[in-house]
C-alpha cells in the first residue's frame, strides 16, 4: 500500500546521484566494455548538454531552447540511472518553460556541482 514507500532503507547518497541497480548484476566482459562505453557515450554528451544549458540560460537567456534541451536528456538520465541529473532536468524543462531564469540558474548550479559526482559514481558502479 502507500506505507511501503516509508519503510525503504535510507539510501547512501551516492546511490541518490546514480542507481546502481539499473546495472545487471552479472556481466561478461563484453557486456562491461559496452556499458562503459554507453555511459561514457552518456557522460560527454550530458557534459555538452551541461555547457549547451549554461549558455542558452546564463549567455543567451533561451529559455525556450533549455527547456528543450534538458527535455532532450531527462529520458535518457533515467534509463541510465542519472536519478539526480534527471531531476535537476525535469526541474530545468518546468522553470525554463516558466521563463523563470533565476531559479533555472540556481538548478544549473545544482547540476553543475551533482554532474562530477554522478560520473563518479558511475565509474566506481562499472569497475
Amino acid at each position: 500500500g502507500v506505507t511501503d514507500m516509508n519503510t525503504l532503507p535510507a539510501r547512501s547518497k551516492s546511490s541518490a546521484l546514480f542507481d546502481a541497480n539499473r546495472l545487471p548484476q552479472e556481466l561478461e566482459s563484453d557486456e562491461q566494455a559496452l556499458l562503459q562505453s554507453l555511459h561514457e557515450h552518456y557522460q560527454s554528451h550530458i557534459s555538452a548538454i551541461i555547457l549547451a544549458l549554461q549558455k542558452a540560460i546564463n549567455i543567451d537567456q533561451n529559455l525556450a531552447g533549455a527547456a528543450s534541451l534538458a527535455h532532450s536528456v531527462r529520458a535518457s538520465s533515467i534509463s541510465i540511472g542519472a536519478r539526480r541529473v534527471a531531476e535537476l532536468m525535469a526541474e530545468l524543462e518546468t522553470h525554463s518553460e516558466r521563463g523563470d531564469s533565476q531559479t533555472c540558474q540556481q538548478l544549473l548550479a545544482q547540476l553543475e556541482e551533482a554532474w562530477p559526482a554522478t560520473c563518479q559514481a558511475m565509474r566506481e558502479a562499472l569497475m
